[in-house]
């Protein structure tokens, strides 16, 4: 018989989960060009290298490590960059590449383009976020099914997308949002939902595609999505993330996995 001690970080995560529907497969919207990079850095954001380790790299090795099995990832710019380095690694991952020609325009296309893969219980998530791996380990693992996590010591300025919380519920999400909410935070990008969920947020994104908003980010549909069902949240305040769009964020993100390094040195 098997003991803890010798159960795999997968098997933990699935003894975590039991009873609440399994979080199986993820889709990275990975087609961006990241304008704001130009000239510092040029090539698809998921492949800026952080420490030793390339963005997607991160993702494909937690997200393996906590159980998932599939990952879906929409490539657009420079895609074959993305699917080379993907092949040449194996990440005892099912991977699967979905493409989004119109790549300059809005998320919310790249979105659409995955839509036949959001079913049952699934992670979305962006490709430019430089996180520890305790965040994975915390949308996964969690219990309840339509979340998103957020940071409440990050209130967003200008550029941040901000959810609002009332009565343990999200009710609105924009960038900069204040206003009389019971928790402002920050969203780090990473959305869970089951089949109900996913199957409204495509009836608003095909929305939108209809109505020609191909400029749209896909989180700009989530406020209605949270008006028609009841949304979560976990909180990651004091674990270590930055959303990559300056390069900046870049110096920020390299500080941070200097200091995670010499923690993990340490002890």
């Amino acid at each position: 018989m098997s003991t803890k001690k010798d159960l795999t970080n997968s098997q933990i995560c699935v003894i975590l989960i039991k009873g609440v529907k399994r979080l199986l497969k993820a889709v990275i919207l990975a087609a961006g060009v990241g304008k704001r990079l130009k000239g510092y850095f040029d090539g698809p954001k998921c492949l800026l290298k952080i420490g030793e380790k390339r963005l997607i790299e991160r993702y494909l090795n937690s997200l393996a490590k906590y159980g998932i099995k599939e990952v879906v990832i929409v490539v657009g710019y420079k895609k074959d960059e993305v699917i080379r380095f993907v092949h040449r690694n194996d990440f005892q991952l099912k991977i699967k590449f979905i493409e989004n020609p119109d790549f300059k325009k809005g998320s919310i296309i790249s979105l659409w383009k995955a839509k036949d893969e959001l079913k049952e219980n699934i992670l979305v998530m962006d490709a430019d976020v430089y996180c520890e791996e305790d965040v994975f380990k915390k949308i996964i693992q969690s219990k309840k099914n339509n979340l998103l996590i957020i940071d409440t010591t990050s209130k967003g300025v200008e550029e941040e997308v901000v959810a609002g919380i009332k009565n343990e519920r999200i009710i609105e999400m924009s960038r900069a949002l204040k206003g009389d909410f019971d928790i402002l935070g920050e969203w780090v990008g990473f959305l869970k939902i089951d089949d109900a969920g996913a199957n409204c947020l495509k009836e608003i994104v095909e929305q939108r595609i209809n109505n020609k908003e191909f400029e749209s980010g896909y989180e700009d549909v989530l406020p209605v999505l949270f008006k028609k069902i009841p949304f979560n949240y976990e909180l990651v305040d004091g674990l270590q993330w930055v959303e990559i769009d300056f390069p900046e964020d870049i110096k920020q993100a390299e500080h941070l996995e200097k200091l995670h390094l010499a923690n993990k040195r340490c002890g």
